[in-house]
């Protein structure tokens, strides 16, 4: 049962980290967006069209993971 607390508990850091918001700077000129639906993690919010650079998208991912896996290690410490 911890384990599966633990799995989903990833799996909505990572859903919710795909709706951050980007903090870098405007896409230079000639740089191309990428769009992407974005799902909410819960609830009736319907999903939403977002474009960005893919420096941006990659910023994204960077902190979404950084996320899971600092969720992780907390989530470690607490039961042991």
């Amino acid at each position: 049962m911890r384990s599966f607390n633990i799995l989903a508990l990833c799996a909505a850091t990572l859903m919710v980290g795909g709706v951050a918001v980007a903090k870098d700077k405007p896409a230079a000129k000639g740089e191309k967006k990428i769009c992407r639906i974005e799902m909410p993690a819960v609830g009736r919010i319907p999903a939403r069209k977002s474009c960005k650079t893919q420096a941006e998208w990659d910023s994204i991912s960077a902190d979404s993971q950084s996320e899971a896996a600092q969720t992780l290690r907390s989530s470690g410490r607490r039961g042991s």
